[in-house]
């Protein structure tokens, strides 16, 4: 959903993945 996304974009700035792009992330 939209709210994962913008909650996984978020994760990601605090996790190693913040050098991959949003889309990259462990995420859905």
């Amino acid at each position: 959903s939209y709210h994962l996304y913008l909650a996984t974009g978020i994760v990601a700035n605090r996790h190693p993945f913040h050098h991959l792009p949003p889309r990259a992330s462990p995420f859905p």
